[in-house]
């Protein structure tokens, strides 16, 4: 079949994946969908076109609009751009707009660059569904590195840190249930550890395991160390990456002094936002509204992993301000969380439908969650400034876990993941290892 004519049937049947290259396929194939938008969001005047070099002018069109840098070499690696999930979607999204095809996530693995990823679309490779995502190959002797995904089951948000964890074994990252549309997310960790133990020994049959948790990967990553004590299977390394716990465990004093605290800072931040937003009405667009919209996240961050909300014009302030202040009564009124996601639905504004079905649930699961003591050694991999809608969770895990080995890493909970901060974090994950296996 031509080119022109492969790119035709794909255009007649989007096959929108979000996983692992196809020999690590563990799952079924997904038609619907998933990850960074839907047929429909296909611009209409996208033409086939044959030639590998009229690709690769619209797969680097995509790039420079998203990113609102230009020119970008084509042999840049996206990962060495320090940048984050959210903007990594958008270049998938905005190249199926131009092309007409839209990309699997886990091309950002295979081919992350613009002539990498030209290659792709021209020779009309697919992909398939898989729970597991390999980041980093590794050696067969040597048991892989299991990382499960945070709450909206963003693997990307891993591909930084994972890449750069020297260690002989493998890593791979686990996503979870509900990205796809035929699929139903769990109704709870313990259930969702004991899917993931499912697939991982797939892999790796017997242990010693690997595990560790981003965010609220981290409760899934104890329970399944839990499970796997059970049944005899050794874990000699088990990691929490900065999680945080659900704020009906913390204790009342801590939990008060930080709502006055976190009160303060909101209405302050939405008063100096009201003050900018009046400032900018009388001056006409300001300079970041004339940027792409990805330009304006220069930490790399994803739009969900960075956002510290606040209203985006002088009109809703104080309906934002009440908004946020009902944080307040959720630890009285939803102490299960059952309502966090619908109160709090900015978190998923603008994710595509997977993502925030996952998010969605992800709240219920952070609020269904009850800690439990396990006495056996955790890596706390804790990020230096925190997460500001945050307690310090020194203040409440060592009650539940009290062999807990903190490891302080730059960044916030969110901007730990990326550029430099993503290697600080991959050496003290690569010494902890070594020092365990």
């Amino acid at each position: 079949m031509s080119t022109h004519n492969h790119l035709t049937a794909q255009l007649q049947n989007f096959q929108l994946v979000h996983g692992a290259k196809p020999q690590d396929d563990l799952g079924p194939v997904s038609t619907s969908a998933t990850g960074v938008g839907n047929a429909s969001d296909v611009s209409d005047s996208a033409e086939p076109f044959g030639s590998l070099a009229s690709i690769e002018a619209r797969v680097s069109e995509a790039w420079e609009e998203i990113l609102g840098r230009r020119p970008i070499a084509r042999d840049t690696d996206y990962w060495e751009l320090g940048r984050g999930a959210m903007a990594a979607l958008g270049i998938l999204q905005r190249i199926g707009n131009k092309t007409g095809v839209l990309l699997p996530v886990s091309v950002l693995y295979e081919a992350s660059t613009i002539a990498d990823q030209a290659k792709w679309i021209y020779e009309g490779k697919t992909a398939t569904f898989s729970r597991l995502v390999r980041i980093k190959p590794g050696a067969a002797n040597k048991p892989p590195l299991f990382i499960v995904s945070g709450i909206a089951g963003i693997v990307l948000e891993l591909f930084p840190v994972g890449r750069s964890i020297k260690y002989a074994g493998a890593v791979y990252a686990i996503q979870p249930k509900g990205l796809n549309d035929n699929e139903t997310p769990h109704d709870n960790v313990t259930e969702m550890a004991a899917h993931y133990l499912e697939v991982i020994r797939g892999v790796q049959p017997h242990g010693p395991y690997l595990l560790s948790g981003y965010s609220i990967g981290g409760y899934v990553a104890i329970e399944m160390a839990r499970q796997l004590e059970v049944l005899a299977e050794p874990v000699p390394f088990l990691a929490l990456l900065d999680s945080h716990p659900y704020e009906a465990y913390w204790p009342w004093r801590i939990w008060l002094v930080f709502m006055l605290r976190y009160s303060v800072r909101t209405v302050w931040q939405s008063l100096r936002k009201y003050a900018r937003s009046k400032w900018s009405d009388r001056r006409g667009s300001t300079r970041a509204e004339n940027r792409p919209p990805a330009a304006q996240n220069e930490s790399g961050c994803s739009s969900l992993s960075q956002m510290q909300p606040g209203p985006s014009s002088s009109q809703d302030t104080v309906k934002w301000i009440i908004h946020a202040l009902r944080r307040f009564t959720i630890r009285f009124s939803d102490p299960r969380g059952r309502a966090f996601a619908r109160r709090f639905s900015y978190y998923s504004a603008g994710l595509p439908p997977g993502m925030q079905r996952v998010l969605e649930n992800g709240f219920i699961l952070v609020g269904e969650y009850r800690p439990r003591f396990f006495d056996k050694e955790i890596f706390f991999f804790k990020s230096e400034l925190g997460d500001y809608a945050q307690c310090d969770p020194l203040k409440v895990w060592p009650k539940y876990f009290p062999h807990l080995n903190v490891r302080q890493v730059p960044g916030d909970h969110r901007s730990m993941l990326y550029g430099t901060n993503a290697d600080a974090l991959a050496r003290e994950i690569s010494h902890c290892i070594s020092n365990c296996v």
